[in-house]
């Protein structure tokens, strides 16, 4: 679980850093072709901007919410939700400067992130039948109906 925090981070510093070398400024570039496609492209940076912003609160308001982490998932959650916060606040920094490109390809990887952390909780409503003898509870004759149910 670590050895994945470790390279999500790494990966996650490599794209910003990349993107920093190779920044572009897509509304300008837009711009350039028409006047429509640059209001249309900056208007989108608008949006975008907006929408980093609320997500930004939104994980500020959750990880108050959840307090300090008490297990290793909860660890490595907050791990993941401490490098989700830097990337969209480095995506909020691309959109002020115009790089939509980088903006866009930070916030989907805040996004393949989340999803890969929120697939590493255990399910709470999971069926825990470790208490259970079945050999004890049912006859041989009722073990065979359900086993061939």
């Amino acid at each position: 679980m670590i050895k994945k925090i470790i390279t999500k981070t790494i990966f996650t510093f490599f794209v910003l850093f990349n993107s920093l070398l190779y920044a572009a400024d897509d509304v300008a570039g837009m711009a350039s072709i028409s006047s429509a496609a640059g209001s249309s492209a900056q208007a989108a940076a608008d949006q975008l901007a907006t929408d980093a912003g609320k997500v930004t609160a939104n994980i500020g308001a959750a990880t108050e919410a959840l307090g300090a982490a008490k297990s290793s998932v909860g660890q490595a959650l907050d791990a993941s939700i401490a490098q989700a916060e830097s990337a969209l606040a480095f995506a909020q920094e691309s959109l002020a400067a115009g790089d939509l490109t980088a903006a866009v390809q930070t916030m989907s990887l805040v996004e393949g992130v989340a999803d890969m952390a929120l697939a590493s909780i255990p399910d709470p409503t999971a069926l825990d039948m470790s208490g259970i003898d079945f050999s004890e509870d049912f006859s041989p004759t009722e073990m065979a109906a359900l086993s061939s149910m």
